[in-house]
């Protein structure tokens, strides 16, 4: 075998055994949290109680939030019945659904070496560890969030049909659990003001695919609140208490302790680490990037 050969089979092979690894610490780890969360003893909440009554009743709309969570649960507690555990079981899925993508935008960006630790660093913090045990509408956000980041990083490296069809999909599947999704797309239109390549792969016409899917899939929620006096959009509003906002030192401590415990201790130090030495990565690293399955 040439020698050129040689080394892109054993740069893919790497590649794809620590592709594997990440897929096996997902799999397992979801999995342990399943039979825990399934022996666990604890009592729906009340949040978790009210996205349950939502459940028994679908529409494009609810109160407080919008309705994904309601359909998620409606799905698993039709198949399981109406325990605790089967309410719950979407949240650790959905997780390990959200590390894989995670994986894949690590892969992209820091090389084929990145991925399966980028997984694992987000299963294991204790905040994503206590979301897997608790129905919220947080892990679909997190994991619609993954998804438009992944295909995000997908458009500015090669513009497809696919990926613009994934972030339409992404962006709409994630308005539709949790307002906060305008977040990401906000995020993704800072990048573009600093980065030449996304805003070049990005801005054309197959991008008004993907906001045509997202307004298609966001529309009938936005209908249902035009029709119950925009119930959820004022509910949004005073809970996020825009016109109290102020800068305060304090509060920016509190919110970096917040941040320690979510994070927790190794991915809380790696997190200035990374912002520090960020930066091209290798054209060898390059070799490996499409071998992956984990793809928008």
């Amino acid at each position: 075998m040439p020698r050129t050969a040689a080394s892109s089979y054993r740069s893919a092979s790497a590649s794809n055994s620590w592709l594997t690894t990440a897929l096996a610490a997902c799999v397992l780890l979801t999995l342990f949290r399943l039979m825990a969360l399934i022996a666990s003893p604890l009592e729906l909440g009340p949040d978790e109680a009210q996205y349950w009554r939502w459940s028994t009743s679908l529409d494009w709309g609810y109160f407080s939030k919008p309705p994904l969570i309601a359909w998620a649960i409606a799905a698993t507690t039709q198949v399981f019945g109406d325990f605790e555990w089967a309410v719950r079981l979407s949240a650790p899925i959905v997780h390990a659904v959200c590390a894989l993508f995670v994986a894949r935008t690590a892969k992209d960006l820091a090389g084929k070496y990145a991925g399966a630790p980028a997984a694992l660093l987000y299963l294991t913090a204790p905040g994503v560890a206590l979301s897997s045990f608790i129905m919220s509408t947080d892990a679909l956000l997190l994991a619609a969030a993954a998804i438009a980041l992944a295909a995000t990083i997908r458009l500015r490296r090669r513009p497809s049909l696919i990926s613009f069809i994934t972030l339409g999909l992404a962006i709409g599947v994630g308005l539709l659990a949790k307002y906060a999704m305008i977040y990401t797309i906000m995020g993704i239109a800072i990048a573009m003001l600093f980065d030449k390549s996304l805003r070049q792969n990005l801005l054309q016409p197959r991008l008004a695919l993907s906001v045509l899917i997202a307004a298609a899939l966001i529309g009938p929620n936005l209908y249902w609140n035009a029709t119950h006096s925009f119930a959820t959009f004022h509910h949004t509003a005073a809970n996020a208490n825009w016109g109290a906002a102020k800068f305060d030192v304090h509060e920016v401590g509190e919110f970096l302790a917040a941040q320690f415990g979510v994070f927790g201790p190794l991915a809380f130090a790696l997190l200035p680490v990374a912002l520090l030495t960020s930066g091209p990565k290798h054209k060898a690293d390059q070799a490996g990037d499409d071998t992956s399955a984990i793809s928008t």
